[in-house]
């Protein structure tokens, strides 16, 4: 079992630099905000990113399991969007994939509105990952096993629209 967060975790988690409320434009900066779809994203501002790439974000006002995302271009993130920045490693689109499924599976549905999942909670969080030969989490394997799956459902797709033909 890992620590998500705190002085020994996986993660340093942080608010999001936020902007203020402005005009949604269709602009290429994303603005992630508490909403569980479209990967957080509310819309696009005509602002600089104010954050990097590669980090997984949640929110710390509403069902928390439904908002937990990968961000793989730098954006603006509103208020109450905590951030995720992995402590010793660089994160990549198939482990963030595979550490979100474990992250949201530990949460599970115990917050809402009134019980409120925040970055506090998040740093106490333990889940379960696979590790290597040091007892480290083993993200090499965490790669490999996501782009199985991805090429896995490729495949079934590909057989599905073949066979409606």
């Amino acid at each position: 079992m890992f620590t998500v967060g705190g002085e020994k975790g996986l993660f340093s988690i942080a608010p999001t630099r936020p902007v203020e409320n402005a005009v949604i434009a269709s602009t290429s900066c994303p603005v992630v905000s508490n909403t569980s779809q479209s990967n957080g994203v509310k819309g696009y501002e005509m602002v600089t990113p104010n954050n990097p790439a590669n980090l997984i974000t949640f929110s710390d006002t509403t069902d928390s399991v439904y908002t937990v995302f990968y961000q793989p271009v730098p954006f603006a993130g509103y208020a109450h969007v905590q951030a995720m920045r992995p402590v010793a490693y660089k994160l990549t689109s198939s482990s963030a994939f595979f550490f979100i499924s474990t992250f949201r599976r530990a949460i599970g549905t115990r917050f809402n509105w009134g019980a409120k999942f925040n970055r506090l909670i998040a740093n106490a969080i333990e889940v379960s990952l696979p590790v290597d030969h040091a007892g480290e989490p083993d993200y090499a394997f965490m790669e490999v096993f996501i782009k199985a799956v991805r090429k896995v459902v490729v495949g079934n797709l590909v057989g599905q629209l073949k066979s409606t033909r």
